[in-house]
């Protein structure tokens, strides 16, 4: 049972704050391979950490990567188009 003064929390517009550190994995459209993985530190904005992600999954694979498909915590990623077609949600 947990204390009553121990609070977690996601994050979220009611709860503005996280605990811990994000991990991100970046997998393959078609077979859901994980092609990299990467721990954020401090906790970062998703938008800033999705062109270093794109960067590794295409160094460790030796693919580029054309398309990417990616939550709304993704937005205002600023990559340019000609590198990557980015998909958001909804």
């Amino acid at each position: 049972m947990n204390h009553p003064s121990t609070v977690l929390s996601k994050g979220k517009s009611k709860h503005p704050y996280e605990f811990g550190c994000k991990v991100q994995f970046t997998v393959t459209h078609k077979k859901g391979l994980i092609v990299s993985t990467e721990a954020i530190h401090p906790n970062a904005y998703d938008g800033h950490t999705l062109q270093k992600s794109l960067l590794q999954a295409e160094q460790l694979s030796g693919t580029k990567v054309k398309y990417a498909f990616v939550d709304k915590a993704y937005r205002g990623n600023n990559i340019p188009v000609s590198e990557c077609n980015i998909f958001i949600s909804g």
